[in-house]
């Protein structure tokens, strides 16, 4: 019931309101021998939930002043100041505490729609990092601190001549030995961005010079090595060819 008196826009929110403290007075000054000041909790409870601080204490003033007006206690000053306090006390607490509710639910709906934004975003860069690697013409590759490949394109398959797919989980050291010298990026060892250029092996044991590319860094998980890879033979024999045939001439 209460979540039904607090929907909808703050205008018809107060409107609830109001009409709750009317009857409640109404009833209060009808029945005046039996107190019903305690009712105007429930309209602090739905001004809590739309108003600020100190016109929640505003409205606060006015539930107490009714409850002083309609009830058969006589007000004596000073006698009756404390028990005003009191009044005065219970309704502004009461509206606060919604106060405080629904401004910690709506930053908490703030924060999850950012983290579901950052998500998205995460996301999307991800997919496009994905496209990117997948359809480059170099091989390209993720591998722990003992080389065992975790992640690998087509063309790594390619250039490896390893059926697709079956990359992932086998030593790049079968395929790229010289990787072996490369620290893990550890307390004696910064992470490396270099190049490097070394023999490499296809699964079919043919042999062909490779440019690589590669850098290290630390994960949770452990030390990692990510590396991109070109099959630089082609141009070696070109240049040799080039080398021979000005020699020739």
């Amino acid at each position: 019931m209460f979540s039904f008196l607090i929907r909808g826009t703050p205008s018809a929110v107060l409107l609830r309101a109001a009409l709750m403290t009317a009857i409640i007075a109404v009833t209060d000054w009808h029945f005046g021998n039996v107190p019903l000041g305690f009712l105007y909790l429930f309209p602090m409870l739905l001004v809590g939930s739309v108003l600020n601080r100190w016109q929640i204490a505003l409205s606060a003033a006015v539930c107490t002043i009714l409850t002083e007006l309609f009830d058969d206690f006589e007000w004596i000053f000073p006698n009756s100041i404390p028990r005003d306090i009191l009044i005065f006390a219970a309704f502004v607490c009461m509206g606060l505490f919604v106060y405080e509710v629904g401004r910690s639910r709506q930053l908490a709906l703030l924060h999850l729609q950012g983290i579901e934004r950052e998500s998205q975003a995460r996301k999307e860069a991800e997919e496009q990092l994905k496209v990117l690697i997948d359809s480059s013409p170099a091989a390209v590759f993720t591998t722990t601190s003992e080389g065992t490949v975790l992640l690998a394109n087509e063309a790594a398959h390619r250039l490896f001549a390893v059926a697709p797919g079956l990359l992932p989980g086998r030593s790049i050291h079968e395929f790229l030995p010289s990787l072996l010298n490369v620290p893990s990026p550890d307390e004696n060892h910064a992470p490396l961005r270099t190049a490097m250029q070394c023999r490499g092996h296809r699964s079919d044991g043919e042999v062909f010079l490779a440019d690589i590319w590669f850098s290290t860094y630390r994960t949770s998980a452990g030390p990692r090595l990510a590396a991109m890879v070109v099959d630089t033979s082609e141009d070696l024999r070109n240049r040799e060819e080039g080398g021979l045939n000005q020699l020739l001439a």
